[in-house]
C-alpha cells in the first residue's frame, strides 16, 4: 500500500530539510514534496526521492494550484520568517505579517480546498507566550495562554498563525502546532553563523540566563510524531494531538553564554571542546542597565535621522531574559523524547557551512573558515554570493567583525550584533592595540531573535 503524500513548506530550510530526513526514516513509503521559495543550491541538499517545487507561500494562487495538483494527505508547514531575516531582506514588520500570517492562511486555505488533506502540522514558536521581551519564561507549559498584547511583531504573528491553524481543527481536518525555539542544525544559515562572528570579549550581563535551544533533528522528530498521531485512528485512552499546541525543545536549558562558547569552540577546533554546561570563560561584563541606556540613546539618534535602530531595548531584553519550557505534553501525547545532542547539531551546522580551514591573509582579513553561503538574500553577515567566504579578523585568537565596516554593511547585518560590534571595535582600537592582552578572549553576546521559527 502506497504511503501518504506529504508536502513540506520551507523544505529547503534548516528545519524543513530535517523534517524530510525524519519522514524518510519513519515513513519510508511516503511521497515527499518540498515546497520552498528557493530550491536547494547544492547537490548535498537535494535529497533523493523528494520532489522540490519552487513557490512563494505569499502567492495564494500558486500555492492553491500546487497543492491541488499534488492532492496530499499531509502538510507540514515549516515556512516562515524570523526578525533577523526580515531585517536582512529589508521587509521589516510588514514582511513578518505577510509571510507568517498571510502565507500561513494561504497554505491553510489551499489545504482545505484540496479536500485531500487529513493532517496539518504547523511550526509555531515558544514566543507565542512572550508578551514582554523583558519577562522571564521559566518552565512554561501549555496552560499559559498567549497574551492579548505583544511588544514585538514576530511573537504576535506566530500567535495569530498558530490560532488560525488550531481553530481549523475538525474530525476530518486534523491540526497540531509545534512550538519550538532556537533551532540549530545542518542548513542553518541564521543562528549559528550569527553567533559565530559576534565579538567574544564582552557580554551584556553575565550571560547566565538559562535558554532552551532545539536541535533541528529533535524539532523534526516532534513534527513527524504529530503527523503520525493525527493519522492514527482515534481510540479510547489514546491521547490525540488534534487541535493542540506543544512546546518542543531539547529539554536542556543552558546559559546563553555557554551556547555561544560552544559555537566558538566548534568554529575554532571543529568540535565542542568542553563537555560541560557551565560557563568556561571570563568576559568583560557590561551591566545590563548601562547597555540599556546606550541602546536607548542610540535608538533616539537613529530616530532623529529617520533610520531604524541597530538594536532595540526589547531585543536586549529578549537576549538577557530566561527562556525554557516544559515539554511534558509533547512527551505524553506525542511520545517525544529528544535524541540529538546540541554539541552534535552545532557541529552539523559547521559541517554544512564549512569548506575547510585556511590561514591565508587576503586584503587585511585572516580567513578563519571559508563558508558555503546561500544566495544573497540568505547570506550572513554581509551580502555575499555563493562563491564568497565569510571573513573575520584575527586578534589574539579572537574572531571579530571587520573594523572598517561601512554604514551599509552594518545596516545589512542582523541588528542584535551591531551595537556590540560597534562598541567592541571602538574599545579594540582605543585600548587593545595600545595595551595588548586584556585577559580571557571569550564573551557572550545575546541575540535578539533567538532564531525562533
Amino acid at each position: 500500500m502506497a504511503g501518504p503524500k506529504v508536502v513540506i513548506t520551507g523544505g529547503s530550510g534548516c528545519l524543513g530539510s530535517a523534517v524530510i530526513q525524519c519522514l524518510r526514516d519513519r515513513l519510508p513509503d511516503a511521497s515527499l514534496f518540498a515546497l520552498d521559495i528557493s530550491t536547494p543550491t547544492t547537490d548535498s541538499n537535494n535529497t533523493p526521492r523528494v520532489e522540490y517545487l519552487q513557490a512563494d507561500i505569499c502567492d495564494a494562487s500558486a500555492i492553491a494550484r500546487i497543492i491541488g495538483q499534488i492532492q496530499p494527505q499531509v502538510i507540514i508547514h515549516t515556512a516562515g520568517l524570523v526578525p533577523s531575516a526580515a531585517k536582512r531582506l529589508g521587509v521589516g514588520d510588514a514582511g513578518l505579517r505577510k509571510v507568517n500570517i498571510e502565507g500561513t492562511q494561504n497554505v491553510l486555505d489551499a489545504a482545505k480546498t484540496a479536500g485531500s488533506v487529513i493532517a496539518f502540522v504547523h511550526t509555531s514558536s515558544c514566543d507565542v507566550v512572550k508578551g514582554d521581551s523583558w519577562g522571564d519564561l521559566k518552565n512554561v507549559n501549555e496552560n499559559i495562554t498567549p497574551p492579548q498584547k505583544f511588544d514585538e511583531v514576530y511573537a504576535e504573528t506566530k500567535a495569530v498563525s498558530e490560532h488560525m491553524v488550531l481553530s481549523s481543527a475538525s474530525s476530518y481536518f486534523k491540526t497540531a502546532a509545534i512550538r519550538t525555539y532556537g533551532i540549530i542544525g545542518s542548513n542553518d544559515n541564521n543562528l549559528v553563523p550569527l553567533m559565530a562572528v559576534t565579538p567574544r570579549r564582552i557580554s551584556f550581563g553575565k550571560g547566565t540566563n538559562l535558554y532552551d535551544f532545539t536541535c533541528a533533528e529533535n524539532a523534526a522528530l516532534a513534527h513527524v510524531l504529530a503527523v503520525e498521531n493525527l493519522l492514527s485512528p482515534s481510540s479510547e485512552g489514546s491521547p490525540s494531538a488534534n487541535g493542540k499546541a506543544f512546546f518542543v525543545t531539547d529539554q536542556r536549558p543552558i546559559p546563553m553564554r555557554r551556547l555561544m562558547e560552544m559555537i566558538w569552540e566548534c568554529l575554532d577546533h571543529g568540535q565542542v571542546q568542553h563537555d560541560s554546561e557551565e560557563i568556561q570563560g571570563n568576559p568583560i561584563v557590561v551591566p545590563i542597565s548601562l547597555a540599556y541606556a546606550i541602546i536607548w540613546i542610540m535608538s533616539l539618534v537613529a530616530k532623529a535621522f529617520r533610520q531604524p535602530p541597530f538594536v532595540t531595548t526589547d531585543e536586549l531584553g529578549a537576549g538577557v531574559s530566561v527562556r525554557y519550557f516544559d515539554n511534558s505534553l509533547a512527551r505524553d501525547v506525542l511520545g517525544y523524547v529528544p535524541r540529538a545532542r546540541l554539541e552534535d547539531s552545532i557541529r552539523d551546522a559547521f559541517s554544512y557551512l564549512s569548506c575547510g580551514n585556511s590561514d591565508d591573509d587576503r586584503n587585511g582579513w585572516k580567513i578563519i573558515r571559508p563558508l558555503k553561503v546561500l544566495p544573497v538574500d540568505a547570506s550572513f553577515p554581509y551580502k555575499l554570493d555563493n562563491q564568497s567566504i565569510a571573513r573575520s579578523h584575527r586578534h589574539e585568537g579572537v574572531a571579530i567583525v571587520k573594523s572598517s565596516l561601512t554604514r551599509e554593511e552594518i545596516s545589512n547585518a542582523p541588528s542584535a550584533i551591531n551595537v556590540v560590534a560597534a562598541w567592541y571595535i571602538l574599545w579594540h582600537h582605543c585600548f587593545v592595540e595600545v595595551s595588548d592582552g586584556l585577559g580571557d578572549t571569550s564573551a557572550a553576546v545575546p541575540t535578539s531573535t533567538s532564531a525562533s521559527v
